[in-house]
């Protein structure tokens, strides 16, 4: 017996019927008769099946399997599926392959990716990237205990693998003849003691390594997508000289340091301004003169204000041999309240446009903002300078989101797109021993920024 699927037409139109028929014998010709007509395929609902199936179990005396059904875990999905595409669109596969070898590209991949989701992740890469659905991890296309050794052919490869990083995103977001350097300062933790200093009272014969703090720079592009890193030591004045002169002859361009403007704790950015090297720092810690220039320029009210960009107004405001730029919105000027609270002024010595240097500086604040979330470093000159190539890698794939989004016409910037992508997961588990994997439904927003992405077959990426 079997179930056939019959298409009969009335009044114009064609009806499906599902029927069940039998084969039978008559003499040497085997014929078919129908045994029961299931009645319209469009009236057969789920439920109404389920009812059929349960009737003739009944009848026969069958008693159906049940499938056992475990799920394993679920794992993040729709945001590794958009930075992977960000890897893609820029090409970086075939950079790395060509400075790192194919078989090690795909765990630089997951190293940008990972570090571009959690900046401050303190775990291991090992576990950390145990929470991704990351296809052919599972199947030994990425290694994760091999991870950390990665890290010595990204800092091994440095000038090439900036100079290919600046072409990538020059072929896909084109280029400015101004580059910046964001001036950050981080903390670089001992590296762990030898096996044989492990010993509980290894800290009454050892000397313990005390903590330091490290000067680099993260050089980026007009658009503030970086594509490399410096580090500087001592004063610094020497690095930053020679950046300077480095800049003009790789890049053909003029070099600008960008930072927050904190004597106590940025003194490299004091080395900068010292030594007038062309810079742009948003001042912090104001001076009296500084507070009172403020006001008098909110007091004016709106007129001399130009736009920037997305209601950010700004002001020149020259101060004898110093060039300022006052930033605000519509709602600080008509604050009745403190007119400093919602200004940020900006110093700068460089002769380029007020508009161009203002969103020059915002488009880096969230690199900044990045910058100062990232975990210690381990030390060892290897050690550290993989990891800042990681730390660049993942914070050019954030960057480099939010403007496709942009050039798609949609308004989310990198962390909002993320955070609705966060909810798209992918569930792995277990039916009748056998592991299937399943995505959560596609809400609108998490579609339309797939398809701003060039996404589409979410169907054929999950299988």
């Amino acid at each position: 017996m079997f179930f056939r699927k019959v298409i009969t037409k009335s009044g114009g139109k064609e009806y499906a019927y599902v029927k069940l028929i039998e084969n039978y014998r008559e003499g040497k010709k085997v014929k078919q008769r129908v045994i029961a007509n299931l009645g319209n395929l469009e009236d057969l609902t789920p439920e109404k099946v389920e009812g059929l199936i349960a009737s003739l179990e009944r009848v026969c005396g069958v008693k159906r399997a049940r499938p056992t059904v475990e799920a394993k875990k679920v794992l993040r999905w729709g945001e590794v599926l958009a930075l992977r595409r960000v890897w893609e669109v820029l090409g970086l596969g075939e950079v790395m392959a060509g400075l790192l070898g194919e078989e090690n590209a795909p765990a630089v991949e997951f190293l940008a990716v990972s570090r571009a989701l959690n900046p401050g992740e303190t775990r291991s890469f090992a576990q950390w990237g145990q929470e991704f659905y990351w296809p052919g991890a599972a199947e030994g296309g990425v290694q994760f205990p091999r991870l950390e050794v990665v890290g010595d052919g990204l800092a091994a490869a440095g000038g090439e693998l900036e100079k290919a990083l600046y072409r990538q995103i020059g072929r896909v977001f084109g280029r400015g003849n101004t580059l910046y350097c964001l001036v950050a300062v981080a903390e670089v933790m001992p590296a762990a003691r030898a096996v044989n200093a492990s010993h509980p009272y290894a800290r009454y014969f050892f000397a313990e390594a005390a903590q330091e703090e490290i000067c680099w720079g993260v050089l980026a592009g007009g658009a503030g997508l970086p594509f490399g890193y410096r580090l500087f030591t001592g004063t610094g004045e020497a690095g930053l000289r020679q950046l300077c002169r480095e800049v003009g002859e790789l890049y053909g361009g003029q070099c600008l340091f960008v930072g927050d403007r904190q004597p106590a704790t940025n003194l490299l950015l004091e080395t900068v301004v010292a030594h007038d090297y062309p810079y742009l720092v948003r001042c912090r810690a104001l001076s009296e003169r500084e507070k009172q220039l403020c006001r008098e320029e909110i007091a004016r009210g709106r007129a001399g204000f130009a736009e920037a960009a997305g209601g950010l107004l700004f002001r020149e405001v020259p101060d004898g041999g110093a060039r300022y730029l006052l930033c605000c919105t519509p709602a600080t000027l008509e604050e009745k309240g403190d007119p400093l609270a919602g200004v940020t002024l900006l110093r700068t010595n460089s002769a380029l446009g007020g508009r161009e240097l203002v969103l020059a500086y915002w488009e880096l604040a969230g690199l900044a903002g990045r910058a100062a979330r990232i975990s210690r470093f381990t030390s060892g000159e290897q050690n550290l300078g993989g990891e800042l190539a990681v730390v660049v890698l993942g914070a050019l794939l954030e960057r480099a989101l939010e403007k496709l989004l942009q050039r798609a016409g949609l308004t989310v910037d990198a962390a909002q797109a993320l955070e609705i992508l966060g909810e798209l997961k992918m569930i792995v588990g277990l039916i009748d021993g056998m592991e299937v994997r399943l995505a959560t439904r596609t809400e609108r927003a998490q579609a339309e920024i797939l398809r701003a992405l060039g996404i589409e077959d979410l169907q054929a990426l999950s299988a």
